[in-house]
C-alpha cells in the first residue's frame, strides 16, 4: 500500500476535524479528477492498519489538548521513547511527568501528515506541526513550528506510540 501524501489536520482548541487531501490516483492507480479534496480521501483505498494509526494520532491529538492524563498515557507504550522538540531524550515516567506537570500544553495544534504506511507491524507517521503552547509549556504564547516521525506499534490490542522525534523548525 502506497502512503498517504498529505493529511491535513487542524485542532482548535476543544474542537477537532481531519480533512484529507491526496494526490488524485496516488493510493488507488485510478485518478478522481475534479472532486474535492474529501472526496479523494473518500475514493482512497487506504491500508487499515494505516486508517487505525491516524485514528490514534486523533486520540492522542485530542488528549493532548484536552489535558487527559488517562488519555494519553492510555496511548503510549511502556518502553516509548522520545527526542523532544526540546532536544531531551524522554522516557514513559517522563513523559507523563512532562505532560502532568503543563509541560505539553497547547492551545492549538496543526498537524500536516505528508507520510504515513505500514512498516511491518508498524506505522510510521511523519510530517510538519504547528503548536501554540500555553501556560508552564516552554515557549508559551509563541507559535512553534516543527517536523515530526512518530512510530505506532500493536500492543494490548490497539496501536500505541512507541517513539516520536520532533524538532522545532521555526518559533515566532
Amino acid at each position: 500500500m502506497t502512503a498517504i501524501p498529505t493529511v491535513l489536520k487542524v485542532h482548535p482548541r476543544g474542537s477537532f476535524f481531519c480533512v484529507l487531501v491526496a494526490t488524485a490516483g496516488l493510493l488507488t492507480g485510478a485518478p478522481v479528477h475534479g472532486a474535492s479534496a474529501v472526496d479523494q480521501g473518500k475514493a482512497m483505498q487506504v491500508d487499515a492498519q494505516v486508517l487505525e494509526a491516524l485514528a490514534a494520532v486523533d486520540a492522542l491529538d485530542a488528549a493532548i489538548l484536552g489535558q487527559d492524563v488517562e488519555a494519553f498515557g492510555n496511548l503510549l507504550t511502556a518502553d516509548i521513547a522520545v527526542n523532544s522538540s526540546g532536544n531531551e531524550a524522554l522516557q514513559r515516567d517522563q513523559i507523563l511527568k512532562n505532560f502532568v506537570g503543563g509541560t505539553i500544553h497547547y492551545n492549538s495544534y496543526v498537524r500536516e501528515i505528508t507520510y504515513a504506511a505500514p512498516h511491518g507491524k508498524d506505522v510510521i507517521v511523519m510530517g510538519w506541526e504547528t503548536v501554540t503552547p500555553i501556560g508552564q509549556s516552554p515557549g508559551a504564547g509563541s507559535t512553534n513550528r516543527r517536523i515530526f516521525t512518530d512510530i505506532w506499534t500493536p500492543s494490548e490490542g490497539t496501536l500505541k506510540l512507541r517513539a516520536r522525534q520532533s524538532t522545532i523548525v521555526t518559533s515566532q
